[in-house]
């Protein structure tokens, strides 16, 4: 139900800080710093959501931005997939340099099979690593501008 829907968008608003964009799961955690995962998922949900005039979509789009150049060391693929998804619907020119890096970096991940690996393990990584990358081809309508 749309309500449902609202509610959620309502949640990632209460979570995300409107002058940092820092964002965090729960009220009793703070969210006066951190990295770019949650403000990567805050910008895309408010964006998709159809949120973009409120003060926390637009503080967690500039937080996302600021973290182009940078990956999450213990959620690496987690992180490219988010940010990319953020910055795609949210920063097109920031998306693109993004994207640049990300090819790099995962170029260099990459196992002679074709796979790629985390902790998680090699389906988890490989899956996330090509969702990370999905956005070039614009095969779903999520990825689509």
């Amino acid at each position: 139900p749309d309500q449902c829907l609202e509610d959620g968008l309502e949640y990632m608003k209460t979570m995300t800080n409107r002058r940092s964009g820092a964002t965090s799961y729960t009220l009793s955690i703070s969210a006066v710093s951190g990295g770019s995962n949650l403000a990567a998922i805050s910008a895309l949900t408010m964006n998709i959501g159809q949120k973009r005039n409120w003060k926390q979509t637009e503080a967690a789009e500039k937080r996302s931005v600021k973290f182009v150049d940078q990956m999450d060391s213990q959620y690496p693929y987690y992180n490219m997939y988010y940010m990319g998804q953020a910055l795609f619907h949210t920063d097109y020119e920031s998306w693109q340099r993004w994207n640049e890096i990300t090819i790099r970096r995962l170029r260099r991940k990459q196992k002679d099979d074709g796979s790629f690996t985390s902790q998680i393990g090699s389906s988890y990584a490989t899956s996330m690593a090509c969702l990370s990358l999905a956005l070039n081809y614009r095969f779903l309508p999520i990825y689509e501008r």
